[in-house]
């Protein structure tokens, strides 16, 4: 790397963490699995920006994008190894209380709020589920499940039958009930 690239680099290193948090919503606990990969995605961007995108565009937007797909892509492949031979995910356990989303026929079980239940902290998990499970209304986990699920606020707001901001709004309102719950 060239002087100027680490340059980029040291400067613009609380990207990695604001990508990991806030881009990808991955939980602090699990911030250490992914900080590596994001790194070398800063540096990859770094040498990228200098060498070809410095006159289109600013480094920040540029960077965050390089490590949120970078480490998008690693999360995708950790996926397909925990995947048995037979091609069908791995599920040790099973949940018998499910969730019926009002706007549509599918059903949502616990273990779908659950990100990996064959981590050390799934206690931890189903037992934050659960106090979400008191929290939240029907409406209001099929709301957050959809968001989490990568739905674009527009996109729940037209199958919620209200508009992208009001359902941005919805969504940040239930946020901060379950963050509540938690204090």
């Amino acid at each position: 790397m060239t002087e100027k690239e680490k340059k980029l680099c040291e400067e613009n290193y609380n990207l990695v963490r604001y990508t990991l948090i806030h881009r990808l919503h991955i939980p602090i606990q699990e911030l250490d699995e992914y900080h590596g990969t994001a790194c070398i995605a800063l540096c990859e961007a770094a040498m990228a920006y200098v060498d070809e995108v410095q006159k289109k565009s600013k480094f920040s937007p540029y960077a965050v994008q390089r490590i949120y797909w970078r480490v998008l892509n690693d999360m995708k492949e950790k996926k397909r190894k925990n995947k048995n031979s037979s091609g069908e995910e791995v599920q040790v356990l099973s949940f018998d209380r499910t969730y019926e989303v009002e706007s549509s026929s599918s059903q949502l079980s616990m273990w779908d709020f659950v990100e990996d239940p064959m981590s050390k902290d799934w206690e931890d998990e189903v037992e934050s589920r659960l106090v979400i499970d008191e929290v939240l209304t029907q409406k209001e986990k099929a709301l957050l499940y959809m968001r989490l699920s990568g739905c674009r606020y527009r996109e729940i707001g037209k199958r919620q039958g209200y508009s992208g901001q009001r359902a941005h709004v919805k969504v940040s309102e239930i946020k901060q009930k379950v963050r509540t719950a938690f204090m």
